[in-house]
C-alpha cells in the first residue's frame, strides 16, 4: 500500500516549547490528528462536562529533530474548595486505514488509547506527531463549578519545558445512564457497491457490474 506523498510535505507548524526543537498544539477530543498534520496555534484550552460524563482533549507533540524524549504529566482537576475529578493521560498509537475501502493508498488514524504510566518516557519520532488524550471524568456527586489541573511537559533531562493550566467547567445537570442506538461515521457510498460486488465510481455512488 501507499501513503499519501503530500503527508511527506507537509510543515509541522504548532509553538515552540521551551526546548527549540520541540513544538506542540491542543486540539478538542473529536478531532483525528494524523502523524504529519500541520498544527494550529492553540495555546491554551478548557474543556466542559456534565455531571456522570467523561470528557477529553489532545494535546500533541513533535521535534523537528531525532532523538529527543519526553515525559509529561497532569494533576486531577481540583476547585477552590479542594474536592477533585480524577485525570488519565493516554498515547494515541496510530494505524492504517484503506482510504475509502480502495486498498491501493492508505493513511494513518489515530485509534488505540495506551495509558501513560506515572514514571514515562516517551521518545518522539522526528517530524510526526506525538499525540496524547487527557481524559476526566466526573461522578453523579461531582458539585458543579470550575475546575484547573496543571499539564507539565519535561525534557529527558527533567527539565520542564511546558507548563499549562487547564480549565474544566462541570455543569450542574446529571447525564442519565440510558443506552442509545450505536451510530457510525465517515462513512462512503463507494464502500458500500464494493462490499455489494459493484465497481465504484465516484463518490456519487454510481456503479457499474
Amino acid at each position: 500500500s501507499l501513503y499519501p506523498a503530500y503527508r511527506a510535505f507537509v510543515s509541522q507548524g504548532g509553538t515552540k516549547t521551551d526546548d527549540k526543537n520541540i513544538y506542540y498544539d491542543f486540539a478538542y477530543s473529536t478531532e483525528k490528528l494524523q502523524p504529519r498534520d500541520n498544527l494550529g496555534k492553540d495555546t491554551d484550552i478548557s474543556i466542559s462536562l456534565a455531571k456522570n460524563e467523561r470528557e477529553a482533549f489532545q494535546l500533541a507533540i513533535y521535534s523537528d529533530k531525532a532523538d529527543k524524549k519526553i515525559s509529561i504529566s497532569c494533576s486531577d482537576f481540583s476547585n477552590s474548595s479542594g474536592e477533585s475529578i480524577p485525570v488519565r493521560i493516554f498515547n494515541e498509537r496510530f494505524v492504517e486505514v484503506p482510504a475509502y475501502g480502495i486498498n491501493k493508498f492508505t493513511d494513518m488514524y489515530p485509534d488505540g488509547l495506551i495509558p501513560v504510566s506515572e514514571n514515562n518516557s516517551i521518545e518522539l519520532t522526528e517530524n510526526e506527531l506525538t499525540i496524547f488524550y487527557i481524559e476526566t471524568v466526573s461522578e453523579k456527586e461531582t458539585p458543579a463549578g470550575e475546575y484547573t489541573a496543571n499539564l507539565k511537559i519535561f525534557d529527558e533531562n527533567d527539565k520542564e519545558i511546558l507548563s499549562k493550566e487547564i480549565k474544566s467547567e462541570v455543569r450542574d445537570f446529571v447525564l442519565e445512564e440510558k443506552y442509545f442506538s450505536e451510530s457510525a461515521m465517515g462513512l462512503f457510498s463507494n464502500t458500500f457497491w464494493e462490499l455489494m460486488g459493484y465497481e465504484a465510481a465516484g463518490y456519487g455512488g454510481n456503479g457499474a457490474l
